[in-house]
């Protein structure tokens, strides 16, 4: 009985090894590792820490000195939640701090979430994050690695067929909770 266990002990880390050597050297998608799975804050966003103004919604009226407005869409917090199985939803929190006669439809504040996938080969990681609201092709492809316990997006192709692509260092950052 002893020996056996002893044998046990003994093989484990050699088998963990050996498969952790094997995914990884061969070039094929690694199961998400448990430091991948789990709640990430989104701490900067286009480079830059939250909150973050992403655009400026602004209207004129088309009688002279009719009504006008200005809103800032500011992201004021994200997540980006990562299951085992490599789905993933992100949710991002806005807020329209406006001036002027608003619209009635423009809220004060608004969440959306985008569902999606998470693949890693080694250190590097693939998001896919779809649209936001159905019939919208605001889809997302982010390349990455894993530092620590960050997943830091160096490029984002993004739209229809992924045809817009910005590379920035550092654009997006996802902090491990």
């Amino acid at each position: 009985m002893r020996g056996s266990l002893a044998a046990s002990l003994l093989l484990a880390p050699l088998v963990v090894t050996l498969a952790a050597c094997g995914s990884a050297e061969s070039g094929q998608t690694d199961p998400l590792s448990p430091v991948l799975n789990g709640r990430y804050d989104v701490v900067t966003w286009e480079a830059k820490p939250l909150p973050d103004t992403l655009r400026v919604i602004a209207g004129n009226s088309t009688t002279p000195g009719g009504p006008s407005f200005r809103c800032p869409e500011v992201l004021t917090g994200a997540t980006l939640d990562v299951a085992s199985d490599g789905t993933l939803s992100r949710t991002m929190h806005l807020a329209y701090p406006c001036t002027g006669t608003l619209p009635s439809d423009m809220p004060d504040t608004l969440t959306q979430v985008a569902t999606g996938t998470a693949s890693v080969a080694g250190s590097k990681v693939t998001l896919t994050i779809g649209p936001t609201t159905a019939g919208v092709s605001g889809s997302f492809m982010e390349y990455g690695q894993i530092r620590g316990t960050d997943i830091v997006i160096d490029e984002v192709h993004s739209g229809m067929n992924f045809g817009s692509v910005e590379s920035r260092a550092n654009a997006r950052v996802y902090r491990h909770e």
